[in-house]
């Protein structure tokens, strides 16, 4: 009877990994975008498969700026090497950065 309650922790079965990536999101272009584009809103959709970056991560991608050379197609799949590691993310550290200069 125990082994059917399980161990209480809430996790997929091994039957459910392969269908997981499958039916999940990521962050595609919405559109063509040229290299150096700052991201806006209306530039990203959330599509399957979820092998990129999560639609939880829509807020921190506005703003960021794409990688110069890099061009995005419609429905490409972004991933955090699309984006300049400066971009617009606030860090503690580039605050504190900001706030010293």
């Amino acid at each position: 009877m125990e082994a059917a309650l399980g161990d209480g922790v809430k996790q997929p079965s091994s039957c459910e990994l392969d269908t997981m990536h499958a039916a999940r999101r990521s962050l595609v272009a919405a559109r063509d975008l040229p290299a150096g584009h700052t991201i806006g809103s209306d530039d990203l959709v959330a599509k399957r498969p979820g092998n990129g970056i999560s639609p939880s991560e829509l807020n921190a991608m506005i703003g960021r700026v794409l990688t110069p050379g890099v061009v995005i197609s419609n429905s490409t799949r972004l991933m955090p090497s699309c984006f300049l590691a400066s971009g617009l993310v606030r860090t503690r550290q580039n605050i504190q950065s900001a706030l010293s200069a």
